[in-house]
């Protein structure tokens, strides 16, 4: 099979610049006064809804060190942290613009924020972390898409993913469809953070 590969990485790194609140459940369900909480039956954020649900599966008193990688506008760990001041936060972006509108969320708080590309971190990188948070950002990741017909030789980049889609059908018998589309990107990130011994993982995607 072939593929073509949907990568965000050159928008999100350089282009850019503006998250609606309708794009996001975080954002939407954020502001008090928000039309979107009269359908839930508790009116909250999603950070405090998410931390009360994790909360029943993760003995968070155990949990001290987090990461939250692409943290949006900070919304999201600005409610863990008021719900647990034992908390210590990492944060990991690709965006300069989200990570400088976490800064202005995040000002009262100890976070150290980082610009970077969590496809490019070891999985050294992730050892210190008890849990590892990645909201409605998994879609954003580079996909491979099956392509019918006569397509052109792959890119370095694209045989490069191809590769690594190959390895990991092999290594963990995965058997992808000739037609399956294949977030390459979520498999490879999860793979590194599975492989640093992170206890606690929250991954979503809403769309």
């Amino acid at each position: 099979m072939s593929y073509c590969l949907n990568t965000t990485e050159n928008y999100h790194a350089h282009e850019l610049d503006t998250l609606g609140w309708e794009l996001t459940v975080c954002n939407a369900l954020y502001p008090e006064n928000s039309p979107c909480r009269n359908i839930l039956k508790t009116n909250a954020s999603l950070g405090v809804s998410l931390y009360r649900f994790l909360e029943k599966y993760i003995p968070f008193p155990a949990v001290r060190d987090i990461l939250e990688i692409g943290g949006g506008m900070g919304y999201l760990l600005r409610d863990f942290l008021e719900l647990n001041t034992n908390l210590r936060a990492t944060v990991l972006d690709i965006s300069p613009y989200l990570l400088n509108r976490q800064k202005e969320t995040l000002q009262k708080y100890n976070v150290l924020f980082i610009q970077a590309d969590s496809l490019k971190k070891e999985a050294d990188f992730f050892i210190p972390f008890d849990l590892i948070i990645m909201n409605e950002n998994m879609g954003d990741l580079p996909t491979l898409i099956p392509q019918k017909g006569i397509v052109p030789s792959p890119t370095e980049e694209l045989a490069f993913y191809q590769n690594k889609a190959s390895e990991l059908n092999t290594r963990y018998c995965l058997n992808f469809a000739s037609a399956e589309i294949i977030n390459i990107g979520a498999l490879l990130l999860l793979e590194n953070i599975c492989r640093a011994g992170v206890k606690y993982i929250y991954l979503s995607e809403h769309s």
